[in-house]
């Protein structure tokens, strides 16, 4: 470690927030999800998505924490509590002890720490030998030594999605603020992204004396720290302890606990920390396979893959109310350009109950929405009051971003957020999510979009499902491209392409790869006809298995139209190609598109000394949609001398 620690004189200065890196380092070599998703995968024979020569299926489980895998459980008639309790307790290789890090957080809390966790092992408390715990559900006015907000074992556990998606309940968040208020805070083996723990540290952390974080080193992981905890990089009140070669957080931990005198832990328990885990083996689900399969299948994306295992269902067991249900929401949820028609009959069928006929509207609108008819959209969402379901304003949010004011549709996407969080539907939270930080970005509100996908957009995607994970990867190639990090933005592009291909979703494919043709025209010109000609083949593709909603949306060829006619202005050189190109695109529907026409319709006219009113144009609706970077482009471009070449520029 380079960081300089601070020293604390009494184990009651301290607040010590563990996570699962701290009860999962050997020897206890209780399972990390990772091996329990895999666990999971085979025993579904899912086994696709562990292949390593398959890195696109590989990816889709990446980055999706626990809850979406138990919900979907449970709600396949998993008794998830009892496998978890199973899972954790099994006795082979060995049954699970505590090691150096819950003896020293025994000790720590035995002399007057505040020690919380998210971990449901009871292992601390076997290190303290009568250590009380306070678990939820328990009021959190209880008294203890250790307390547990998302449930202990035997008890009642926080484990699914729509779980942590209820937030921190109002006692547990008042003796959070209590317990960090003036101690110094440590994390150890936590990542912050609880999505009911995660939007509080930053505010009530501001009331801590320092704030401590072990972890591995990181550079991302470093950016996101200091992002999380804001006001404590701003009063200096952060101290980020990465572990250096041959050691790691815990060992840090322990050893830091040890030398300001708060803990002491044998040797031979602290050298076990950097030993190799033993493998665990996990118990079976215990329940007919074919439901959980299916279930899982729908978080995974292969939506077709559920359709199939349905219909197998169906088959042994012809009848079932359940499964049919769910094999019409799998079409409804995913169908093509055929769905608007049904749903808008079943929508106006007297006969039918008010609650499927308001439901059929929506899922009519979210069909219109994927098809690119955003002007249905809007027509249709035109009537929004308190009581509108979140869906409604997030599908307004997207066709306004599209179609109107960008501030708007940001501001329509914070609302549907916040009513998707009352909601408590995870994938309403982190569409609405999406929704937003894509607004700001293209608004060029870049500080506002990195906190929206670092606190509302990265927690929701990873607890609702593999596609919003990678449009988050999306959002996060964006900012890099914006901030200037090419590298950074190439990376994201390919985590979220690749997610985006296992899922065979088109659309994400080709919304990548157009957002990637900026990226390619600026750091390799020579590359880009080549980006090109892969983006026109993805476009046209006519898998069975890809998902392609928006084939031929006229804002979608509009886009590459740009990136064709600024390679031609800047790279080609020819001038007449460009001026074709970008005055078409200025005669478009789409106002952003239209604007952005307009600008370089306007550049070539600085470089060929002509009429730049096309630049005041631009500029003037540039303003009047909150397209803030095109209007400093132009406002720019305007005082340059005719003749010269005004600077590349990108659209995305």
């Amino acid at each position: 470690m380079t960081a300089a620690l601070p020293q604390v004189g009494a184990a009651s200065e301290l607040f010590v927030f563990a996570g699962a890196g701290a009860s999962y380092a050997p020897p206890a070599a209780l399972p990390l999800f990772d091996p329990m998703r895999n666990a999971i995968l085979r025993e579904l024979g899912l086994d696709d998505y562990l292949d390593e020569e398959q890195p696109e299926l590989v990816r889709i489980t990446e980055g999706l924490a626990p809850e979406p895998f138990m919900l979907a459980l449970r709600d396949s008639g998993v008794d998830v509590q009892d496998w978890l309790s199973r899972t954790l307790r099994m006795d082979e290789p060995a049954p699970p002890r505590p090691n150096a890090v819950h003896v020293a957080l025994a000790q720590l809390a035995a002399a007057g720490a505040a020690v919380w966790t998210v971990n449901f092992d009871t292992l601390i408390e076997e290190a303290g030998h009568g250590l009380r715990a306070v678990a939820w559900p328990s009021d959190a006015a209880s008294t203890g030594e250790i307390y547990k907000p998302h449930g202990s074992l035997p008890g009642q556990l926080i484990v699914t999605a729509d779980g942590v998606l209820a937030g921190l309940r109002a006692d547990w968040r008042q003796a959070l603020a209590e317990a960090v208020r003036g101690r110094v805070v440590v994390f150890i083996g936590y990542s912050g992204r609880d999505f009911d723990f995660q939007p509080l540290w930053d505010e009530l952390l501001d009331e801590a004396k320092h704030v401590v974080w072990f972890d591995l080193p990181n550079r991302d992981e470093v950016d996101r720290r200091r992002r999380l905890l804001r006001r404590c990089v701003a009063r200096n009140a952060l101290t980020l302890a990465q572990s250096g070669t041959g050691s790691d957080p815990s060992r840090d931990f322990v050893a830091w606990c040890q030398a300001n005198g708060l803990a002491t832990v044998p040797k031979p328990l602290l050298d076990q920390l950097v030993q190799e885990r033993p493998r665990r083996p996990f118990p079976g689900l215990g329940v007919d396979h074919l439901p959980a399969e299916a279930a899982i299948r729908g978080v995974l994306g292969d939506w077709r893959g559920a359709v199939r295992v349905n219909l197998r269902r169906l088959w042994r067991e012809p009848g079932r109310r359940a499964t049919v249900g769910q094999l019409i929401a799998l079409i409804v949820n995913n169908g093509g350009r055929w769905l608007p028609v049904p749903l808008w009959v079943a929508a106006k069928v007297p006969l039918v109950p008010a609650r499927w006929r308001n439901g059929a509207e929506r899922k009519r609108l979210t069909a219109h929405s994927r098809l690119g008819s955003h002007h249905k959209v809007l027509r249709g969402t035109g009537r929004i009051d308190d009581q509108t379901v979140s869906t409604l304003l997030i599908l307004r949010a997207m066709s306004m971003r599209i179609t109107g004011n960008l501030d708007e549709a940001a501001d329509i996407a914070a609302e549907a957020h916040r009513r998707a969080v009352w909601e408590v539907h995870e994938v309403r939270v982190a569409h609405a999510a999406f929704q937003r930080a894509q607004a700001l970005l293209w608004a060029e509100r870049l500080e506002e979009c990195r906190q929206c996908l670092d606190e509302d957009l990265r927690p929701a995607a990873g607890i609702a499902a593999a596609r919003w994970v990678a449009w988050a990867d999306f959002v996060e190639g964006g900012i890099a491209l914006h901030e200037g990090k090419p590298a950074e933005a190439a990376r994201y592009y390919e985590l979220s392409e690749l997610r985006f291909r296992g899922e065979g979703s088109m659309d994400g494919v080709v919304s990548v790869q157009t957002a990637k043709l900026a990226l390619v025209r600026m750091t390799d010109p020579v590359g880009f006809r080549t980006a090109l000609a892969t983006l026109d083949g993805s476009m046209k593709s006519t898998s069975a298995q890809d998902t392609y909603f928006t084939r031929g949306h006229r804002f979608t060829d509009e886009a590459v139209l740009i990136e064709r006619a600024e390679y031609a202005r800047v790279h080609a050189h020819d001038l007449d190609l460009a001026s074709r190109w970008y005055g078409e695109v200025a005669r478009s529907r789409f106002p952003l598109q239209r604007a952005l026409g307009l600008l370089g319709t306007g550049l070539v006219a600085v470089e060929r000394d002509d009429d730049r009113a096309a630049l005041t144009e631009a500029r003037e609706l540039a303003g009047q949609i909150g397209a803030r970077l095109v209007h400093a482009h132009a406002t720019a471009a305007v005082s340059l001398p005719g003749g010269s070449q005004p600077q590349e520029v990108f659209f995305c």
